[in-house]
């Protein structure tokens, strides 16, 4: 919940803080802002390809693991194991 929340708090706040300079600065804000964006660009997540994928769940599935003998809790996938 916590973390949806800043999410929501970070995507909303941008887009006003873009809709704010949008107003005091006019077309030049425009001419930036048509080269950058806050909002995520989902049709472009699988874009990377497949290794960095498959590195970074290897990673979290690594570190998530490690977290058991650590802190003698479970974490990520394996607190269904």
């Amino acid at each position: 919940m916590l973390a949806s929340a800043i999410m929501f708090l970070a995507l909303v706040g941008s887009h006003l803080q873009d809709r704010k300079k949008e107003a005091l600065m006019g077309e030049a804000w425009s001419a930036w802002e048509s080269k950058t964006s806050y909002w995520p660009r989902w049709g472009r997540l699988l874009s990377v390809g497949a290794g960095p994928w498959v590195v970074g769940t290897a990673l979290w599935l690594g570190l998530s693991w490690l977290h058991q003998p650590l802190a003698g809790i479970a974490a990520g996938a394996w607190r269904w194991f």
